[in-house]
């Protein structure tokens, strides 16, 4: 059950990372990427530990996870940006290419 629910979050963050990046005024095309990884995450692990593990089906404990879900997924979905930034910039040297400056520190 929290696979399914994880994949039907992520369709969702795909959906929302597409309408996001074609509305931005910034040009990342990963974006659907992070907010997918962040809406799988954070859904399977939330739905996985506070539904399945206790065995507590019902709908406003749903509707509050969801809620929950949503929250922790915007921030994480930007704290993949930012990880993937620092990747790029410390590790895969790009900072040479393009000559910007440092990414924000993810700590």
């Amino acid at each position: 059950m929290s696979l399914t629910m994880a994949l039907a979050c992520s369709i969702i963050g795909l959906i929302v990372g597409l309408v996001i990046t074609f509305t931005a005024s910034w040009d990342d095309k990963r974006f659907p990427i992070f907010s997918t990884l962040a809406a799988f995450s954070t859904s399977y692990v939330i739905w996985n530990r506070f539904v399945e593990k206790q065995e507590n089906y019902n709908v406003t404990r749903g509707i509050i996870l969801g809620v929950l879900i949503v929250v922790i997924s915007h921030h994480l979905t930007f704290y993949f940006v930012i990880i993937y930034g620092n990747i790029e910039y410390w590790i895969l040297n790009f900072k040479s290419l393009n000559g910007e400056e440092p990414p924000m520190n993810p700590l």
